[in-house]
């Protein structure tokens, strides 16, 4: 349900200057493995984003980008399962089935489980953000983002049009090589079925990175992001 909604990006408040414009893309890859007594979802999918973000002055940014996501077979079963048995992680049953499967049960909409459904569009999204910064000092920035988010995916099985929005706040400490920024964001959307679940009508996630300049022109990030339960059913959690 995640994956086919809105879920806001962390923001930098230190990151540009008036009149300076950041133009991104990126394209990214995913395994997807939940198995439960009540449910099981096993598939892949892959993202490209697009866009842009313009300072208008040392306070004001707006920006516009574009993801499209599907599923994709990655063949991302064997690597998974190896980093797994590397670090010792149980495979939670991933290798008690077929690799590379489209597949997903949720007994619970009794409906027949859904396979096969490499090549489906998950998620055609236009996000549009504004954020003002509020405080900003040497080694400190505080701002307030909000996003609007448009997505509509007109076949196959993941068919949804959803109008979503956002309100954040991003905070960045920066000093010397070592920065940190984080986020926590309340979101809205529809309070409809989707797919095969109903979704709560309001969410929260949060996020916190480290970004150590090792080099001029490279970093090492790390990352770590949370988000609420999108449904309050119980077999879902």
């Amino acid at each position: 349900l995640q994956i086919t909604g809105l879920t806001p990006i962390m923001q930098d408040p230190t990151l540009l200057q008036a009149d300076e414009t950041e133009v991104f893309a990126s394209a990214t890859m995913a395994s997807v493995w939940a198995n439960t007594p009540e449910y099981q979802f096993d598939y892949y999918h892959n993202q490209f984003m697009l866009g842009f973000m313009h300072a208008l002055s040392e306070e004001t940014k707006f920006g516009v980008w574009y993801q499209y996501r599907y599923a994709a077979n990655n063949r991302l079963d064997g690597l998974t399962e190896k980093f797994h048995s590397v670090f010792g992680i149980d495979q939670n049953g991933r290798t008690e089935v077929n690799e590379n499967r489209f597949y997903i049960d949720y007994p619970s909409d009794n409906n027949d489980p859904m396979e096969d459904f490499v090549g489906d569009p998950l998620l055609s999204a236009i996000n549009l953000y504004g954020e003002q910064t509020l405080y900003r000092t040497t080694h400190h920035a505080i701002s307030l983002g909000v996003t609007l988010f448009f997505n509509r995916v007109s076949h196959c099985i993941f068919t949804n049009t959803s109008f979503e929005q956002s309100l954040q706040v991003n905070y960045a400490y920066q000093q010397e090589n070592h920065h940190v920024t984080a986020t926590i964001a309340m979101v809205h959307r529809p309070n409809k079925q989707q797919h095969f679940a109903p979704v709560k009508s309001v969410g929260m996630n949060g996020g916190i990175s480290y970004q150590y300049r090792w080099r001029e022109n490279h970093d090492f990030i790390g990352e770590y992001l949370i988000s609420q339960a999108k449904t309050d059913s119980k077999e879902l959690g």
